[in-house]
């Protein structure tokens, strides 16, 4: 898996895009999100049989606040997307993590979604 780095300005509009009908936003609540979290992470990067490394692998990233930092997309209420947007102590530096969308709901153009929730977050 590549990754992509991307620079945003402080000051520089951030896109707001209306959500479609019958999708929303939220956040992490509660330790009963945690598997819509992994879910929605996992589908497409890990098989089955690497399961339990994988939430270890992203539990371990000490600056995320699951509460303050992992947003859902939902749709109808259920988690079908998801973005990790923290603040690395290290540097200060915004960093957008794990953007995902469940696999049957992907080519509809809902990454943008996640971007903007992830930026609005950071700003």
């Amino acid at each position: 898996m590549e990754q992509l780095k991307m620079y945003w300005l402080a000051g520089t509009p951030i896109k707001q895009y209306e959500f479609p009908e019958g999708y929303s936003v939220s956040n992490y609540k509660d330790e009963s999100d945690k598997q819509a979290w992994y879910e929605c992470c996992r589908n497409g990067l890990v098989t089955d049989g690497e399961t339990e490394a994988f939430k270890k692998d992203i539990e371990a990233v000490a600056d995320i606040n699951p509460y303050e930092d992992v947003f859902f997309l939902d749709y109808e209420g259920e988690h079908i997307g998801t973005v990790t947007a923290f603040l690395q102590s290290k540097d200060n530096n915004g960093n957008m993590h794990m953007a995902a969308i469940r696999e049957d709901f992907r080519g509809k153009g809902l990454a943008k979604y996640l971007a903007m929730i992830a930026l609005n977050h950071l700003s």
